[in-house]
């Protein structure tokens, strides 16, 4: 496999839409598969610790089958002595939040970051989410890109005055807001799905132990991991998700704007 040896100069974060933390490294210019290499992503962000990475390291990279190169590995013994150590982000360099560790990347739980925005209201409409398959992917697209949804609970919020000055045409600005005033009720398993990105049967699981919404946000990610279909890196993020306080206000925003989360039946097993 084609690999290329350069010098990493500089570690920059990216935040992904899905939140992930992903760290990547600015090197020198270097040829790799016919291009001319700047940049290239880490594996995650438990590759710096884990291999003790230092600005000035000699690297390896590898092509991948994504977008872009990978540093594939650390080459320390080729080190001159006038490296230094990595100094990880706490915070999300899109919207200040403390950033998470889930397995082996750190994350960002915020449901109000801008980088992740389309990906959350994507969970939200989605079929196992709120189920409103009137807004596509077009329309999405359309409600971040004119201002009119800023956060996820600002999907709870239309009205059909605003849809139409922000250039909707009225049939359709109905049909977006009546969409809405259907979905409002929504079973706790399937907020959890739309809020947290959680595979239905984990969510499920969840909401048939905890019965509510209030005690969700009590649960702790141990006892959360030993329920069926669940596990440590889904207890991690439902913990991390119910534990920020943008996601604590962003869901009262959501039960202000007359979203109603249904209580699980105690006998529902």
């Amino acid at each position: 496999m084609d690999r290329a040896i350069t010098r990493l100069r500089a570690v920059e974060i990216g935040v992904t839409m899905k939140g992930i933390a992903r760290p990547v490294g600015i090197v020198d210019p270097v040829a790799l598969a016919g291009e001319t290499i700047i940049r290239a992503a880490f594996p995650n962000a438990a590759f710096l610790r884990e291999h003790d990475v230092h600005i000035g390291d000699a690297v390896a990279l590898a092509p991948t089958n994504n977008d872009g190169p990978e540093i594939a590995e650390v080459l320390p013994s080729l080190r001159t002595g006038d490296e230094r150590a990595v100094q990880m982000p706490y915070v999300c360099p899109r919207c200040n939040c403390d950033l998470r560790q889930s397995g082996d990347d750190l994350v960002c739980p915020s449901a109000g970051c801008p980088e992740q925005l389309s990906e959350r209201i994507a969970r939200i409409i989605a079929a196992d989410g709120f189920n409103m398959p009137e807004f596509d992917a077009a329309t999405v697209a359309r409600l971040v890109a004119t201002g009119v949804v800023n956060t996820p609970a600002d999907i709870f919020k239309l009205r059909e005055r605003e849809l139409v000055r922000a250039g909707w045409g009225a049939a359709e600005a109905r049909a977006l807001v009546a969409a809405v005033e259907r979905a409002r009720n929504v079973s706790l398993d399937r907020l959890l799905v739309a809020m947290t990105g959680i595979e239905p049967a984990a969510a499920e699981s969840i909401a048939v132990h905890a019965r509510s919404l209030a005690r969700v946000k009590r649960l702790v990610a141990g006892s959360m991991a030993r329920l069926p279909n669940v596990g440590t890196l889904v207890a991690e993020a439902v913990s991390n998700f119910m534990r920020e306080p943008r996601n604590r206000k962003i869901l009262a925003q959501m039960a202000r704007a007359g979203v109603v989360t249904a209580r699980i039946p105690a006998g529902r097993n």
